[in-house]
């Protein structure tokens, strides 16, 4: 099969996997948020903002690494095993991963309640901090089903690591404990991992190996400098989401009535805005292998083909999205959540779809081109950005102060991120 089919055949069965996944999630998020309500889906995500960190120091980079790694080897020696590059980018995960799960295991008293301010967040942290060590694993055979234009397999693996979960802690949710939520979390990304494991054991079996390069050499090269950004913009973005219901306090909220609102913007009105980018996403990830490659072989026209095409398709994709969620914002909200007020905030937020969208797929292609410190730079400096304004606008306007950053975050990082691409593109 051609590249370009190939890649267009990766794209659609992505595509269908991850909007399939998407649906499942959406509908269990809806059956989860209508079960513990609007204070405990706040709660929820309050919790998942800090495992959030924990989850970025467990991969550190590994993903990309790996997908860069085995992209420049298989350019140069087509058919070959990579086995090599995984074991070493396997201990460097495992070193990670466990580290990550010590520290969060031990100190989740700490961090529930110094941190977070809430106890009811120290146990689902202790729970979470089982599955770092997977999630790790998880990630160095995701950057390398993408390198090998098959990622349909770790698509695979997690719809049916999804569904599995699903079905655990539906059973367990039976007991009304918010805990086994995290239970079905930790079982799903043990099953994902084992899943993949399986699909990468059977597939090298059939190729030979043809070792180049100091591996540790490059695989530190690229993956540190990519985790060090990667732990300054998640540990922004953490704090900015835990400062966010104490800055709704200092309006003059009620704690719980802070939690609900938090709730319904980043457990509803999101979880809408981005389920139809899962097709930009799956897009923006295959699109990093073929930027590597191209570059690799300093194939220039392909690369400004390529952009151009990507860019153009984003915006087609992204108006009607946006033209959908404005009309018919009301009854999406009810549909699904039975909830007026997250009608309302998906109205004033559906504006920002256009801008979120090209931005999701202008970061994939910086990737692509080796311009990944650019673009983590971008992101601390709009984490910063967002951190700074939510300080001074949360306490005196509320929660319209933290859609008023939102807005700002998304336009400076996605004008930053353009402005990058056009420069080494086409400039």
């Amino acid at each position: 099969m051609k590249k370009v089919q190939l890649f267009f055949v990766n794209v659609f069965m992505l595509t269908v996997v991850s909007l399939i996944i998407q649906f499942i999630s959406i509908n269990f998020n809806v059956y989860i948020t209508n079960k513990i309500g609007a204070e405990g889906t706040g709660l929820f995500h309050l919790i998942l903002s800090l495992y959030t960190m924990a989850v970025t120091f467990s991969t550190s980079g590994i993903a990309l690494t790996v997908t860069r790694l085995v992209s420049e080897h298989l350019a140069v020696h087509k058919g070959t095993s990579v086995s090599f590059i995984l074991k070493r980018c396997f201990i460097y995960s495992a070193l990670f991963g466990l580290v990550a799960f010590v520290v969060l295991f031990l100190k989740c008293d700490f961090l529930g309640e110094k941190v977070l301010g809430d106890s009811r967040t120290v146990m689902p942290l202790k729970i979470l901090s089982f599955g770092l060590p997977f999630i790790a694993f998880s990630s160095v055979l995701s950057g390398y089903f993408t390198a090998v234009r098959k990622v349909s397999k770790s698509a695979f693996s997690q719809l049916f690591a999804l569904i599995l979960k699903i079905i655990v802690t539906v059973i367990l949710l039976k007991s009304q404990n918010i805990n086994v939520l995290f239970v079905g979390i930790v079982f799903g990304e043990m099953c994902e991992f084992l899943l993949m494991l399986m699909l990468y054991l059977a597939e090298k079996r059939k190729l030979s190996v043809v070792k180049k390069g100091k591996v540790t050499e490059k695989m530190l090269k690229i993956a540190l400098p990519v985790a060090f950004s990667t732990y300054l913009r998640t540990g922004l973005n953490s704090y900015k989401q835990i400062i966010i219901p104490k800055g709704l306090v200092k309006s003059g909220q009620l704690y719980k009535k802070a939690l609900a609102d938090y709730g319904v913007i980043n457990g509803m009105v999101f979880p809408i805005i981005a389920f139809p980018m899962n097709i930009l996403y799956s897009c923006g990830n295959l699109l990093v292998p073929e930027l590597s490659e191209c570059l690799a072989r300093g194939n220039t026209v392909q690369i400004k083909r390529i952009v151009k095409k990507a860019l153009k398709t984003t915006v087609l994709f992204s108006v009607p999205v946006f033209v959908f969620c404005l009309v018919f914002h009301d009854s999406i909200a009810t549909l699904l959540y039975h909830n007026e007020e997250a009608g309302k905030y998906l109205l004033i937020l559906c504006p920002i779809i256009i801008t979120m969208y090209v931005d999701a797929v202008a970061d994939g292609m910086l990737k692509g081109l080796n311009q990944q410190m650019y673009s983590m730079k971008y992101n601390i400096l709009d984490s910063a950005l967002s951190v700074i304004l939510l300080l001074f606008l949360l306490p005196k306007y509320g929660l319209y102060g933290y859609i008023a950053v939102i807005y700002a975050s998304e336009i400076f990082n996605t004008t930053l991120s353009v402005m990058r691409l056009k420069k080494v593109v086409f400039d």
